[in-house]
């Protein structure tokens, strides 16, 4: 989560959003994202209401959608988002979407 912060402070203003997806309830989530002091805006949601395309049984699972909401990228497991690598995907994907 830090690391997609990261990401997302670099980025702000350029038309990209971050958010956070969980099956968790809000009894669970609340406690850990107020100790940690995370600002990324986090959604709940199920398995059975989440989207057939956002179903996985991964952990965790990032996807990146393009400006008409199409997954350009789908990734499973942990990843250092704050990377250079990451940065230059995104300033790529943003590039060609200009």
């Amino acid at each position: 989560m830090p690391a997609i912060e990261k990401l997302r402070d670099r980025f702000e203003g350029q038309g990209v959003a971050f958010i956070v997806v969980t099956d968790e309830d809000a009894e669970t989530v609340k406690p850990f994202v107020e100790e940690a002091d995370w600002d990324l805006p986090i959604y709940l949601s199920s398995l059975e209401t989440m989207p057939p395309g956002f179903q996985s049984r991964g952990i965790p699972v990032s996807y990146v959608l393009d400006a008409d909401r199409r997954i350009v990228f789908q990734f499973v497991g942990a990843s250092n988002w704050a990377s250079k690598e990451s940065f230059d995907y995104f300033e790529r994907l943003l590039a060609s979407s200009s």
